[in-house]
């Protein structure tokens, strides 16, 4: 009888401990956390052609549904702190701002990133960009995109052959 106890006693600790871990809440059944955020980091590759360096980079990433950036509305410029400019973006002789447009019913949320620098740059991570995702969303990184893109060099030529890419991190 001592032993019947014991594994009674045993099943009911292994029941409740699967019951507290299982997660709980939507029933999705995945126990995992819906992210909170969005973190996009920015970055060009190719090859720039002879002798020529980037001075001027103009990009506008479209956002999924429920995925916004703190901002102002008037002027449309993201807060300190949502962008964080490195490498050439961050130099004392670069001007890099943001400017976000919230969703609206027929078009998408967008975030337009622009660098200008008289010192030139190669290609290369430009910035990261931290978004909030609403409760209730799902976006998956391959839903984020890049809506236009132009570079050009220190002579205000258009550069072509250059990518830009987002690489996208669910928090």
């Amino acid at each position: 009888m001592n032993m019947t106890r014991r594994s009674a006693a045993i099943i009911s600790v292994l029941a409740f401990s699967l019951l507290v871990s299982c997660g709980g809440g939507d029933g999705g059944g995945s126990g995992g956390t819906q992210p909170v955020t969005a973190l996009m980091t920015l970055s060009t590759s190719g090859t720039l052609p002879a002798g020529a360096q980037i001075s001027g980079i103009d990009v506008t990433i479209t956002l999924p549904a429920g995925v916004t950036l703190k901002s102002t509305v008037n002027p449309p410029e993201v807060d300190s702190g949502v962008i964080t400019w490195y490498g050439v973006s961050a130099s004392s002789n670069t001007v890099a701002l943001a400017t976000y447009t919230a969703a609206t019913n027929s078009a998408a949320g967008r975030v337009r990133i622009v660098i200008v620098t008289a010192n030139g740059f190669s290609v290369g991570e430009l910035c990261d960009v931290s978004s909030d995702i609403a409760k209730g969303s799902s976006p998956q990184a391959a839903d984020f995109g890049i809506a236009s893109f132009a570079v050009s060099d220190q002579n205000g030529n258009v550069i072509t052959g250059l990518t830009p890419s987002i690489a996208v991190e669910l928090r």
